[in-house]
C-alpha cells in the first residue's frame, strides 16, 4: 500500500453546544457522529464492525498509545518520511 497516513490523538475534549458547531454540508451533512468509548472502539476493531482502514489505524495506534500511558506519541511536528512530498 503506498498511502501515507498520519493520526492526531485530541484528549480531554468535550462536547460542543448544537448552536455553536460547525454547520456540515455535502457529503458530511448527513453522516451520523457518535461518542465511542476508546475500548469500545478498539474491541469494535477487533470483532469486524469498523473496516475503514484510516478509522482502524487512528483507533489501533490511539489504543496502544493509552495502554502506554501516552509517552509513545511523537510530536506533531516529528518528521514524517513516508509522506509522499517526501519520496
Amino acid at each position: 500500500m503506498s498511502e501515507a497516513i498520519r493520526v492526531f490523538v485530541a484528549r480531554d475534549l468535550s462536547e460542543v453546544p448544537e448552536d455553536e458547531r460547525h454547520q456540515r454540508e455535502g457529503e458530511e451533512a448527513d453522516m451520523p457522529y457518535a461518542w465511542v468509548d476508546l475500548g469500545e472502539a478498539f474491541a469494535a476493531v477487533l470483532a469486524g464492525r469498523i473496516g475503514n482502514a484510516g478509522a482502524v489505524v487512528g483507533i489501533m495506534a490511539a489504543y496502544g498509545a493509552k495502554q502506554a500511558g501516552w509517552v509513545t506519541l511523537r510530536p506533531t511536528d516529528a518528521p514524517w518520511p513516508a509522506h509522499p512530498r517526501f519520496r
